[in-house]
């Protein structure tokens, strides 16, 4: 039981932390665990504040300790989560959010979190479950888009379509929205309207790479090369270690005789990824145009024993006769 110094000092501790008073705040946890090391509430708030300024390894230790001394502890369980998640440890996070849902299971944060762990592990039945569990706790519109988009990466466009239709008309200007709506679009092949909506969704967010790649994909469908061309070239110019948006620039640049630029961003690529199949075919393919079959027959050769069939069996079909290496 903790004597009214120290529940005093936790007061002012968490008061200070609320206000932003980070510094005067730990020197009061700190305070009350000198005079309570088994204070699990200490350990929790002082673990939350350090994650709080990115000292996630010495956050986790303070989890852990309130764990270890209440192992009843839900809060707990679900900070350290939070705190895996960050640090990109997500087989720790996912177990440490289940049990902290099986010590309450109305816990927002730790089945939002638990959702988009099974996102990030593709495990989208598990995604959905979470994220319709996540909704029914808290109906907000950025819940139901994201539980949109799980739906949508499982082509069930019906529900999605379905789902759209409950964005207030007040909270339909926003990125996600417009990309999902676009995306909707984009499967049923209706190319015109999909741009539009990606469009919508980049005048919100002009450096979402994910959805600006959607409309250079658009362009490329409608046969605009220009202006998937330059779409691409954005993309490279906010990730220049995008290795899709490098090939397929290159690949547009070819088609165009843009050669010099083409084998410039192709070799970029292969410096990024020395076995990225795509850009020695394309490489190759620049080669064979001036007369290098040598140095195209090394490349293909490689390319040839991919396990990327498409361009694998375009090599083979170059490696063919007459193209013997010299």
């Amino acid at each position: 039981m903790e004597d009214i110094t120290t529940s005093q000092l936790l007061r002012e501790g968490s008061s200070l932390h609320l206000a932003g008073n980070f510094n005067e705040a730990e020197n009061k946890y700190r305070q009350v665990l000198e005079k309570n090391e088994d204070s699990a509430v200490t350990h929790n708030n002082l673990g939350f504040l350090l994650a709080q300024q990115n000292q996630l390894q010495q956050s986790v230790n303070e989890y852990l300790r309130a764990i270890e001394i209440d192992p009843g502890y839900s809060t707990a369980y679900s900070n350290l989560g939070q705190a895996y998640m960050v640090m990109h440890r997500w087989d720790d996070a996912i177990e440490a959010l289940l049990n902290a849902i099986s010590l309450n299971n109305d816990d927002i944060h730790a089945n939002e979190g638990l959702a988009k762990l099974y996102m990030i592990k593709a495990n989208m039945d598990g995604a959905e479950i979470f994220y319709r569990k996540t909704y029914s706790l808290n109906p907000q519109t950025k819940i139901l888009l994201d539980l949109a988009y799980c739906l949508l990466l499982q082509q069930k466009w019906t529900e999605v379509r379905e789902l759209l239709m409950y964005v207030p008309t007040s909270e339909q200007n926003s990125s996600q929205f417009y990309n999902l709506t676009g995306l909707i679009q984009f499967a049923a092949n209706n190319f015109g309207e999909a741009i539009y909506y990606f469009r919508q969704a980049l005048g919100l967010e002009p450096e979402n790479i994910t959805i600006r790649s959607s409309l250079a994909v658009c362009f490329l469908k409608t046969g605009d090369d220009r202006l998937a061309l330059s779409e691409f070239n954005r993309i490279v110019i906010l990730d220049p270690d995008n290795i899709d948006a490098l090939n397929n620039l290159a690949v547009l640049e070819l088609a165009s005789n843009e050669i010099e630029s083409s084998l410039k961003h192709l070799e970029e690529t292969l410096m990024k990824d020395s076995k990225n199949v795509k850009a020695q075919y394309y490489k190759a393919i620049i080669y064979l145009r001036h007369g290098k079959n040598d140095e195209a027959y090394d490349l293909l050769k490689v390319a040839a024993s991919s396990e990327n069939t498409d361009y694998a069996n375009e090599a083979s079909r170059l490696l063919a006769p007459p193209l013997e290496k010299t």
